[in-house]
């Protein structure tokens, strides 16, 4: 027999780093590990892939149809540019003194809610503008599927 082995010697390894007579490893424990300063093992990984970059919109001008509600019909007209809408305008009701009233108000309104959402009809509607603010997000989906 020979002489007993020193139990403070680093054991012989084999291909790949694995001990004598052992199999090299697969998979996660074939990582390249470091060691890192407070000791214990770290495990390098790939960089994380990116995100998917949004399927995003075709660039033009799209009108989306005319949606009735009880005071009359609202139709939303969105450019699009670089994939997401930059501009939202819309046709609305002005027969009426108080359908002038609510809609002068909550569709500019809308239509700076349209251009915030980039591609979306899920919108925040107009408080007061309840009929309006459905209608519009329904034309806007509409504007929105034809530029898809």
């Amino acid at each position: 027999m020979g002489a007993p082995a020193d139990p403070a010697a680093p054991a012989p390894t084999g291909a790949a780093g694995a001990p004598d007579g052992a199999a090299a490893p697969t998979g996660p424990a074939a990582r390249k590990t470091t060691a890192p300063a407070a000791g214990g093992t770290k495990t390098q990984q790939a960089a994380p892939k990116p995100p998917a970059a949004p399927a995003g919109l075709r660039s033009g001008t799209y009108t989306g149809s005319g949606v009735s509600h009880e005071y009359g019909t609202v139709q939303v007209t969105i450019t699009v540019a670089g994939g997401v809408v930059t501009k939202a305008s819309a046709t609305f009701p002005t027969d009426r003194s108080t359908s002038r009233s609510i809609n002068n108000g909550a569709v500019p309104t809308l239509n700076s809610r349209a251009v915030a959402a980039k591609t979306s009809s899920n919108i925040q509607s107009v408080s007061g503008a309840t009929l309006t603010s459905d209608a519009y997000k329904s034309s806007l989906q509409s504007a929105l599927d034809k530029a898809k």
